[in-house]
């Protein structure tokens, strides 16, 4: 399309459309697709959740993160409850329960 254009948000680039409209408050862009589009947060199923809480405890309890996550694979300190769950979860729940971890303690630092 010959009318195509890019769009620019506080001077980086955010992505392309081809139709702009404005009013007083508003800009509408038809055709937008941004140039990173954002994956939507998977949400936590429940045997991610149960290992999700208790890693967070464990930090809060004074244990440092990386300890916390180690804990999983010696299972004699972990309750029961959470193994079970940690045993349920297949590699992408496993990494999916890391990145929600790490995004929780960036956010509490």
């Amino acid at each position: 399309m010959g009318n195509d254009f890019k769009v620019y948000i506080n001077g980086e680039f955010d992505g392309e459309g081809y139709k702009l409209s404005m009013t007083d408050s508003e800009v509408h862009i038809d055709g937008y697709e941004p140039a990173n589009p954002i994956e939507p947060k998977p949400i936590l199923n429940e045997n991610q959740q149960v290992v999700f809480e208790w890693l967070k405890s464990q930090v809060e309890a004074g244990y440092p993160c990386f300890d916390a996550v180690q804990s999983l694979r010696g299972f004699n300190s972990v309750p029961g409850k959470v193994l079970n769950a940690y045993m349920m979860l297949n590699e992408k729940e496993k990494r999916q329960v890391l990145a929600a971890f790490a995004e929780w303690g960036m956010k509490s630092e």
